[in-house]
Parts: C-alpha cells; sequence; structure tokens
C-alpha cells in the first residue's frame, strides 16, 4: 500500500493516484447503490483517457461468482493496468480477484475446456498459488464510508 487518504473527495484524488502510478487503462468496478454517485467521475476518467470499459457493477453482496468471472473477463478483455473499486466489502474482494486474474490470465492453460484466458474458480484458485506470485495491477480502493 503506497497511500492511504481519508476526508478527501474520491475523485480528484484517485485521479491523482491513476497520475502517480502512470495508469493507462482503469477498469472500475461499484457496487450498484454507488453508480448514480459515481458516474460523473467515471465520465471524467473516459474524457481524461482513463477509462477501460463501462463502470462494472456486476458483483454484488454474497460474492455472486458470476459477476465476479465477467468482471474478470472484461478487465482481461480491455487490457486494464489498474482497478478502482467503489463500494463494499463485496466490490473490494473481487477488485483483489480482478487484479490477480489480470497478472495471470496470460498463462491460463485450458484444463477445463474454456475459453482461453477466460476465468474460472480453478482458474483463480491456481493463480493465488503461483510461486513466485506474479506482480500485480494497482487498486485503487474507494470504500463506501470514505468514498461518498
Amino acid at each position: 500500500m503506497d497511500a492511504v487518504h481519508v476526508g478527501v473527495p474520491f475523485g480528484p484524488t484517485a485521479l491523482s493516484e491513476m497520475e502517480q502510478l502512470k495508469v493507462t487503462k482503469v477498469y472500475v468496478m461499484a457496487n450498484k447503490s454507488s453508480k448514480p454517485m459515481v458516474e460523473n467521475f467515471v465520465k471524467t476518467l473516459d474524457e481524461k483517457g482513463f477509462l477501460a470499459a463501462p463502470i462494472n457493477c456486476d458483483v454484488s453482496m454474497g460474492g455472486v461468482e458470476d459477476g465476479l468471472l465477467k468482471a474478470c473477463n472484461e478487465a482481461v478483455s480491455v487490457n486494464a493496468d489498474c482497478v478502482l473499486t467503489i463500494g463494499g466489502g463485496a466490490v473490494q474482494d473481487a477488485g483483489k480477484f480482478v487484479r490477480l486474474w489480470l497478472s495471470a490470465a496470460a498463462d491460463a492453460d485450458e484444463i477445463d475446456g474454456g475459453e482461453k484466458k477466460a476465468a474460472t474458480v480453478q482458474r483463480i484458485l491456481a493463480a493465488q498459488n503461483k510461486d513466485p506470485m506474479p506482480p500485480l495491477p494497482p487498486q485503487i480502493c474507494c470504500p463506501n464510508s470514505f468514498a461518498m
């Protein structure tokens, strides 16, 4: 972790972090209740050329597998080099898995007959056991309690 910012607006702070990290394509994840509050910020990211894909709101409380796997695959398909998570624990945790998959997808084997590089639970579990662990792209976290 490089920095913790408390009591500051998340938009300008996240932008500053992205610039310091030399991010070129950020993948944004938010819970559904946060989406209306961050849509203008996502628009700003798009205007500045940082946005890799439309905001993903498919991860929900309880960690539904389909939303996580979709997020992993989307982030890889747009070559994201950073994950920005806005919301509660499920979104923050899912962002960690997306980062892991971004670092491991290029080496994914077709172990289960699936599409090459497609995220599966088995492939994510295998990626977390790599030794040494490949470098992970950064994650900028904006928890609900601080972000809004």
